[in-house]
């Protein structure tokens, strides 16, 4: 069942990782474009950026795809159905989020 709890963890994993992917376009663009360092990028942006791979590096496999697919690339909404069940696909989906934010916002890793 999808709790309150699991749809206020959804909207913040959506909001961190909107951040990170327009800072890693920021990047890009830059790095492509200008052919410059990822200077023109604060130390907090670049950090940021470095912090959510790290955490994302800490996943499970399973937990990495499902964040990686439904929040930063472009995948058909229905991705998952080569992989799990409906069920099994939620489920990972809310461990996923949950792991993802614990690592996120642990005091161990700060």
């Amino acid at each position: 069942m999808y709790t309150e709890d699991h749809s206020c963890q959804n909207e913040l994993a959506k909001f961190h990782f909107q951040i990170y992917r327009n800072l890693t376009r920021r990047q890009d663009f830059n790095l492509h474009i200008h052919q410059v360092s990822d200077h023109n990028l604060s130390i907090l942006e670049r950090s940021y950026i470095y912090y959510v791979r790290l955490v994302l590096e800490e996943l499970s496999k399973d937990e990495r795809r499902i964040l990686v697919r439904d929040f930063i690339e472009s995948s058909d909404r229905n991705w998952w159905m080569d992989y799990y069940s409906k069920s099994t696909y939620y489920r990972l989906k809310n461990e996923a989020i949950k792991h993802f934010l614990d690592c996120l916002h642990s005091l161990k890793m700060v």
